[in-house]
């Protein structure tokens, strides 16, 4: 499908960012831009630097290359990651933040990098990390094995951020998530 982000003015393409993201399961569409109906629970005061990294954390129009993609803060984002807990001092620290959490999956053949959500006699629940945005996986009992570990990297699904803007979103962090 073609792009729409130079054809359509800003507050129109994040409105038809936001009407998808609810066909998608996405209760609270609050994905960041002008137009857009505003967050279930009141978001904090942000000035500055915080403010302008909230923003980036939401920006619909950078598309599964921004942070809520993955993480949900202040009631913006999908949870697909644990809740932020730790934030990183610097845009270098969050670029070589350790993932412990991933494994590696192997299914029919395949190694893919994996989030583990639940593993039982039903059958495992687990984020497939190959692509973004990470799609949720069901297999049937016994066919993934996981080790512990992967090459996956949270420096490469950041990419699209510059360090002043990762900077910023720090900034949005430090602001809002409370250890």
């Amino acid at each position: 499908m073609a792009s729409f982000a130079t054809t359509l003015a800003r507050p129109d393409l994040v409105a038809v960012i936001a009407y998808v993201a609810t066909l998608n399961g996405i209760v609270d569409p609050n994905i960041g831009g002008e137009g857009v109906a505003g967050s279930l629970s009141p978001a904090p005061a942000l000035t500055g630097e915080a403010a302008n990294g909230a923003r980036l954390f939401k920006d619909a129009v950078r598309g599964f290359g921004r942070c809520s993609t993955c993480h949900e803060v202040a009631g913006a984002g999908i949870s697909v990651a644990a809740p932020i807990v730790n934030v990183p001092g610097s845009a270098a620290a969050l670029k070589a933040l350790a993932t412990p959490n991933v494994k590696t999956g192997s299914m029919d053949g395949e190694s893919l990098p994996a989030l583990v959500l639940s593993e039982g006699k039903q059958g495992t629940v687990f984020y497939d990390l190959t692509s973004a945005p990470p799609v949720q996986r069901n297999a049937e009992p016994g066919t993934v094995k996981f080790a512990n570990g992967s090459n996956w990297r949270h420096s490469s699904v950041i990419g699209a951020y510059t360090d002043s803007e990762l900077s910023a979103v720090l900034a949005y962090l430090r602001a809002v998530v409370k250890p």
